[in-house]
């Protein structure tokens, strides 16, 4: 953009979106007369009763996806224009304005069309006839009428009447109209009205008075194509959705519906419990959990509490379920040669009958399984078998022998106030535990259920958790990073490497937003069945959705490469290639780019 386009856009942004009074009007039936509030204090009535003009009309076109809305300036607009500025400025306005209408992210205005978006852009889903929706960006406050009877803050429930709802928010009052024509009997749509008008209230006494916020310049470049928070909590409803109906045996193409991407691209659980792998680290660990119940010494708990830990992350370093499953829990006192080489021992058995032991879900296993795939296609088998047992010896000694030393400190951590933020913090102090904190988070993640967080009620039987920060606090990872960059209309990756403390408290800020907005758009009850269950999500939860959703978006924009989902009825298996199948059953295409045409 040259200069002098600048200079124009950011006296726009100046003259016309600083200290705006503003309310939206939506009907989707133009017969409807929709009621705006308009009680403003006293002495603002009498300023704005002076010059209240509509400057502009938007009309939806759902016949053209591409362009979303069309901006037209009326005569009022014009007037308004001219007013404030000189016909010279004007002329170079209608230039600008018929230039880059159709590029709303270069069009100062583009604001007031995101504020209605943020009005519009609500998720409906239609339940035992009543209909709820909430607003994805969120407000200071939202009521919701329905015969008179007022409901909760942060969203409405309609019985299918017509209603309407007024949302507060800092920037102004928006009101909108819907009515039972408007709503489908399905589960998840997005309902568009065929028009809408926007109202914007400009008071030339108090104009100067009151410019206090930013221009609409700024807040435009901050906007416009990037994803909402619907979109998010849609993904993963969709992805929790497609678990559900494959735990009940119903077929892989009715996971997802036709023509949805997500068939395409391989995305984890939505929920960390339902992985498989970690699943299978539940498992392997109770055996460890019931000789827990029998300890009474310190010395003696110290002990098993410290294999917990060890044993987690050894696990987790291959990963697949049938490495956990074949390993078990393993009793040694020193991590010397007697006690890593048996691991290699199974590891080996394991690669002999063509399972891969490295898990390609995260790094750096997923490094670690291309070397062991390399190795079983080498043309000559003892090489390869030399070159693989070489690397399941290096992961053992180098990887896994600096933790095994600070295990006890680990444990510590998690007596020292039941934290797992200070857990995390212990772990990356320990070599190749570092960095953004990844593996860090994911060997905390598996200790929560163990007796470092937990402690075993034996008048109820069970375990009782006692994390005090379970969904205060969590490492954003640089994929979570990545995603709430894309929210946030930032350069994707922005900061996504970054080790700064400040960086890092502000994408945990970001992280705990979005949870928050969980409450209106995450509701198990809406995907529970008897016997497959969904369930509430935690802050560990969203944040890696956040990276899976970043990978969706890559995929659904054609941006560099995403690994390829293939259903498959095989185990994992050397003989299927590099790439072989992840430890469920299904089949990864590795730096697979997903067409245009999924």
């Amino acid at each position: 953009m040259k200069l002098w386009q600048l200079f124009i856009f950011g006296s726009l942004g100046s003259c016309l979106g600083q200290g705006r009074e503003e309310s939206i009007e939506v009907s989707p039936d133009p017969d409807v007369e929709v009621e705006v509030p308009t009680e403003e204090p006293d002495e603002l009535q009498e300023d704005c009763a002076q010059c209240p003009v509509r400057l502009l009309e938007v009309v939806s076109k759902e016949d053209d996806p591409d362009a979303a809305a069309t901006l037209q300036l009326n005569d009022a607009g014009l007037k308004f224009l001219e007013s404030q500025r000189s016909p010279l400025f004007l002329a170079a306005f209608l230039v600008i304005f018929r230039q880059f209408l159709p590029r709303f992210q270069w069009w100062p205005m583009v604001a007031l069309y995101e504020t209605v978006q943020k009005v519009m852009g609500f998720v409906g889903e239609v339940s035992n006839n009543t209909v709820e929706h909430q607003f994805p960006y969120g407000a200071s406050s939202a009521r919701a009428k329905t015969d008179g009877t007022f409901q909760d803050e942060g969203g409405m429930a309609m019985d299918g009447q017509a209603s309407h709802a007024f949302i507060e928010i800092s920037s102004g009052s928006e009101t909108e109209w819907t009515s039972a024509s408007d709503w489908a009997e399905t589960d998840d749509f997005d309902w568009v009205p065929a028009e809408y008008r926007c109202v914007d209230r400009v008071d030339r006494i108090v104009s100067k008075r009151r410019r206090c916020g930013s221009s609409w310049l700024s807040s435009a470049t901050s906007l416009g194509g990037h994803p909402r928070m619907a979109d998010l909590y849609g993904f993963m409803y969709r992805r929790e959705t497609a678990r559900i109906r494959k735990e009940m045996g119903l077929p892989s193409d009715e996971w997802y519906a036709e023509g949805d991407l997500m068939r395409s691209v391989f995305l984890t659980n939505v929920r960390r419990e339902d992985d498989v792998t970690t699943r299978a680290v539940r498992a392997a660990l109770q055996p460890a959990l019931e000789a827990w119940k029998e300890l009474s010494g310190p010395h003696s708990k110290l002990r098993l509490a410290g294999l917990m830990v060890f044993h987690c992350a050894l696990w987790r370093a291959f990963g697949t379920k049938e490495f956990i499953h074949s390993l078990g829990f393993m009793e040694f006192e020193t991590w010397d040669e007697s006690a890593w080489r048996p691991v290699v021992d199974v590891a080996m058995s394991c690669w002999q009958k063509g399972i891969l032991c490295f898990s390609q879900a995260y790094c750096p296993s997923r490094t670690w399984r291309k070397r062991e795939s390399s190795a079983a296609r080498n043309p000559r088998p003892a090489i390869g078998q030399a070159l693989v047992r070489s690397l399941f010896q290096e992961v053992c000694q180098v990887h896994l022998g600096s933790l095994w030393e600070r295990r006890y400190d680990i444990v510590r951590a998690a007596e020292d106030g039941y934290s797992w933020q200070q857990v995390v913090r212990a772990i990356m102090t320990v070599p190749n535990y570092g960095g953004t904190g990844f593996l860090a988070k994911e060997l905390a993640q598996d200790l929560l259920k163990t007796p470092l967080f937990c402690t075993w009620n034996s008048a109820n039987g069970s375990w009782e958790n006692h994390c005090q920060d379970l969904n205060d606090w969590c490492p954003v990872g640089p994929g979570a990073r990545r995603a709430l960059n894309r929210l946030h209309g930032r350069p994707t990756k922005e900061n996504c490497y970054s080790s700064s403390r400040a960086v890092q408290e502000s994408f945990v800020q970001e992280l705990l937003d979005v949870y928050a907005q969980r409450q209106l758009f995450w509701n198990p009850s809406h995907m529970i069945d008897d016997w497959y269950p969904s369930g509430e999500l935690t802050l560990h939860d969203v944040q890696f959705q956040l990276c899976e959703f970043d990978k969706y978006e890559r995929a659904k924009h054609n941006e560099g490469f995403v690994r390829r989902y293939v259903p498959s009825d095989g185990e994992p298996r050397r003989d299927q290639g590099d790439e072989g199948a992840e430890a469920t059953g299904h089949l990864r295409v590795r730096c697979a780019q997903i067409s245009n045409s999924c």
